[in-house]
Parts: structure tokens; C-alpha cells; sequence
């Protein structure tokens, strides 16, 4: 049905190369707003850290309280984008969790700030750092089962529309192909017919005024044989 169908293969072609690209644009946008969402939400995270963490953080930094300073970096580390926390006390790594071994990071730096009153002095840095390949692994997943599952569609799309097209078009002009090749020889008066149902909401249609086309053209055509073949006859007897 494919190999000595060229249109079906041209119509296939357009088809699989229109949806690889309708799906390369929509998917590029959608993973592009999910990279910008993503990041988003490590901002939030680095937000929620100053503003709910800190305050508690500093006290226990301020009173030196190992224990609870390393309960708290731990639970820090619960939060999904975060992978590596440290405390710096003069510019030196005092108290640290979780590791930094990663190609690609976000860093937020914020002061540790305790005092009573308004002011309130720097004793430390709290150094935040989310992996940033992470976010990329996620998008590299998402666009592998959006490619998977477009090649399926498309696949099972093309096997459809290369089963409607033989059954819609095809095998018509198969039809009419086999009628116009034997009309030489043909020495009846049938005419061009498309094996479909006689009627419907669709009909006429441009099969329809193509067999009417073909219909007038070979009554035609029989007609000037006839008059050429009787115009023959009588040159003959005139001369005889």
C-alpha cells in the first residue's frame, strides 16, 4: 500500500515533519517556562529559609549550641532544592551539611544578624546552595516522555491517516487510473464509477465531478470516433 503509493509517502512525510516541529516548538516553550518555574521556586525557598529559619539559626549560633545548629541545617536539608548549607563565622566554614559536588549551583548568601533592640550585629554568613542539575535532569526527563509519547502519536497518526487516505483516495485513483489505461481497448459503453456509497451529506463531491469530467470526455471522444468512423465510410463509397 506504501511502496507504490509516492503521495501517501510525500503526505506521510509532511505530516511526521510538521508534527516534529509544531511538537519541538511547543515543547521547547513549555519546558522553558517549567526551567523559569523551577527557578522560581528555589527563590522561594531561599525565602522561606530567611524568613522562618534565620532568626532561630543566629540564636543558636550566638549561643554555640552544636547540637541544635546541626538539627537545624539537617532539617534544612529536607527542603527539595536545597543540597548544600553551610555557616561561616569570619569568613571560615564553622558548620556545614549535605555536599556541593555538583556541576552547576545557586547561591544565596545571607548575614546571620542577633542583638536585642534595633541593633543587631553580623556574627556569621549562612550560605544556601541548591543544585541547579537537578532542575535540568527534571527537564531533560520531562522532554524525553514528551518526544517518546509524540513518536507513539505520530506513529499511530500516520497509520491512520495512510489507511484514510487508500480508502478515501487511493484506490479511487487506482480506479480511474485502470478505467483510462484500458479505455482504448475497452469496446463497451461503461462508464467511470467510484466504488462508495451512492449517497451522502458530503455529495457531490470532487470525486463525483472528477468521474462526471471523465464521463463527458470519453462520451466525447466516442461520439467523434463514431461521426470519423461514418464520415470514413461514406469517402469510401463515394469513391468506389
Amino acid at each position: 500500500m506504501v511502496n507504490r503509493n509516492g503521495l501517501a509517502k510525500r503526505l506521510l512525510l509532511i505530516l511526521v515533519v510538521s508534527s516534529a516541529l509544531i511538537t519541538t516548538l511547543i515543547t521547547a516553550g513549555e519546558l522553558y517556562l517549567r526551567y523559569r518555574s523551577e527557578l522560581r521556586q528555589v527563590e522561594a525557598d531561599f525565602d522561606f529559609i530567611s524568613d522562618i529559619y534565620l532568626p532561630a539559626l543566629a540564636e543558636s549560633v550566638w549561643v554555640l549550641d552544636e547540637k541544635q545548629i546541626a538539627t537545624q541545617l539537617d532539617g534544612l536539608l529536607r527542603l527539595p532544592n536545597v543540597r548544600y548549607i553551610s555557616i561561616d563565622i569570619e569568613g571560615r566554614t564553622r558548620w556545614s551539611a549535605g555536599t556541593r559536588a555538583v556541576q552547576s549551583e545557586l547561591v544565596r548568601i545571607t548575614p546571620l544578624r542577633y542583638g536585642r533592640g534595633e541593633t543587631k550585629d553580623v556574627i556569621g554568613h549562612l550560605n544556601v546552595v541548591a543544585s541547579e542539575d537537578r532542575i535540568v535532569k527534571v527537564l531533560w526527563e520531562q522532554l524525553a516522555r514528551t518526544l517518546i509519547a509524540n513518536a507513539i502519536k505520530t506513529t499511530l497518526v500516520c497509520l491512520l491517516m495512510l489507511v484514510v487516505f487508500q480508502l478515501m483516495v487511493t484506490r479511487h485513483l487506482d480506479r480511474l487510473g485502470r478505467y483510462l489505461k484500458d479505455f482504448p481497448d475497452r469496446k463497451d459503453s461503461l462508464a467511470l464509477g467510484f466504488l462508495r456509497r451512492e449517497r451522502g451529506w458530503w455529495r457531490p463531491d470532487v470525486l463525483d465531478e472528477v468521474a462526471d469530467s471523465v464521463n463527458q470526455m470519453v462520451t466525447a471522444l466516442r461520439e467523434g470516433h463514431q461521426r470519423s468512423e461514418a464520415l470514413t465510410a461514406r469517402l469510401a463509397k463515394s469513391e468506389a
